[in-house]
């Protein structure tokens, strides 16, 4: 039999791996099959009943995760819906979703994503810090960057923090101060062969064994990172056991207070979903104590005029704000700009910080004009006026482009809602919804 997709070197890793005849022809057979599609929904922002309510879609739990379901990508496009712009769910491989679980995440937890974008992960732990703790997601390309703040913003999430640094340099900084650290390292992708024709044709001996290099040095900077007693997740998308099995075997040689409390692969074949590999460490110093963190004050640092614009601001166009109404963030300016973050965070001086906390607006001659992360906190009880929309209805499509929508008699900003979930923001002004949408997340076509 022929497997012409995939390279010869893969199939012999693969064949000499699974060793059984048997399962090594239901692996090919899977791998040649349809790939596996998957959405979580947003728990920050919605409940359970309440999603299955307002979206359309025709869906299946996912086992291994709460808020994970499957569907078919054939039938239903989940990434063009509103409510997708709204936040309220992740279209993420389901296989994928089984990582962030094992890291077992609690409330108040300081929490680094190593390798994060484009982002699923880092939206899933935050979900499970529900609005607690820190969150620091960290990406060192800088293309990914883009994708990675997009994501968490339309999150909703003021708690993380998201860093553009070598995990290396980070440890020097910071040293073990994560109680839960997830390194979804960079890999060979073999678990993305049926959905990404380039990672077949990237895929070599050579490249395994670079790659592996690099995870070694990441699980380094992982263990400084990782305080007493805290978790570590090492996870890929690959099956190659260079990336996997040997990358744990080094982690046990090379720190002994580190040891394994479980390993888990999901294949192809046995599960539904792409495949993944995960392992979870933890770091056995029981009698020390935990490193002081170094922590820096989120202080309200606002002067009188800008007190006086946010306030006027919340009085004209709000009714409540509840994450700063329920004291868990606080308010910061930097550089004409509002946002909202958290009380206490690490030193972030002397990093690349893409973003800390969601920009709520900025100050400009004497006014206050939003952001759209703050419509993104948001559902229409919370504002004095907006347009509440049903998800599907055809003018929420025509706000995402860009268009101006018919409005009333009343002037000022209003929240743009899909099912009573934030979108955006229009401004009224002659009887018409002025478009604020971000012109860079403004899309193109129709909903299928």
């Amino acid at each position: 039999m022929s497997y012409a997709p995939w390279p010869e070197p893969f199939l012999q890793n693969m064949r000499r791996q699974l060793e059984n005849p048997g399962l090594y022809k239901a692996f090919l057979e899977a791998l040649g099959g349809r790939r596996t599609a998957g959405l979580r929904f947003n728990p920050l922002k919605t409940t359970r009943a309440q999603f299955l309510q307002l979206v359309p879609f025709d869906l299946e739990p996912v086992p291994w995760c709460a808020a994970g379901f499957y569907f078919d990508e054939l039938v239903d496009h989940p990434g063009r819906h509103a409510l997708h712009a709204a936040g309220l769910f992740y279209v993420q491989e389901p296989s994928a979703m089984s990582v962030v679980p094992a890291l077992d995440v609690q409330r108040e937890h300081w929490v680094l994503d190593m390798c994060a974008a484009p982002g699923g992960k880092s939206t899933q732990l935050a979900a499970d810090l529900d609005h607690t703790g820190v969150l620091v997601a960290n990406e060192i390309h800088p293309k990914r960057l883009k994708a990675l703040g997009e994501n968490l913003e339309r999150w909703g999430s003021p708690g993380t923090v998201i860093t553009q640094e070598d995990p290396s340099r980070l440890a020097q900084r910071w040293g073990p101060i994560f109680q839960r650290i997830l390194l979804d390292a960079p890999c060979s992708g073999e678990g993305m062969f049926r959905k990404d024709a380039e990672a077949v044709a990237t895929w070599s001996l050579a490249k395994v064994t670079e790659l592996a290099a690099l995870q070694r040095r990441l699980l380094a900077a992982a263990h400084d990172l990782l305080a007493p007693g805290g978790l570590l997740v090492y996870s890929t998308c690959t099956f190659n056991e260079e990336e996997n099995e040997r990358q744990v075997e080094h982690v046990l040689q090379e720190f002994p207070r580190m040891s394994l409390q479980r390993q888990e692969r999901l294949w192809p074949h046995k599960q539904r979903g792409e495949g993944h590999f995960y392992a979870v460490f933890q770091k056995n110093d029981s009698d020390a104590v935990l490193p002081k963190r170094t922590l820096q004050a989120a202080s309200g640092n606002l002067g009188h005029e800008e007190t006086r614009l946010w306030s006027q601001f919340r009085r004209d166009y709000l009714l409540q704000v509840p994450l700063l109404d329920q004291d868990i963030f606080a308010l910061q300016l930097r550089r004409e700009r509002l946002y909202l973050i958290p009380k206490m965070l690490p030193t972030l001086v002397g990093l690349r910080v893409l973003r800390s906390g969601v920009e709520l607006g900025q100050f400009k001659k004497g006014r206050f004009e939003p952001s759209h992360g703050l419509a993104l906190l948001l559902q229409a009880q919370h504002c004095v006026h907006g347009l509440e929309l049903d998800p599907d209805d055809p003018a929420l499509e025509g706000y995402l482009t860009g268009h101006v929508l018919p409005g009333t008699s009343a002037r000022g900003w209003g929240l743009v809602s899909a099912g009573g979930h934030g979108v955006g923001w229009a401004k009224e002004s002659g009887g018409k919804w002025k478009n604020h949408y971000p012109k860079g997340l403004r899309r193109s076509g129709s909903v299928h």
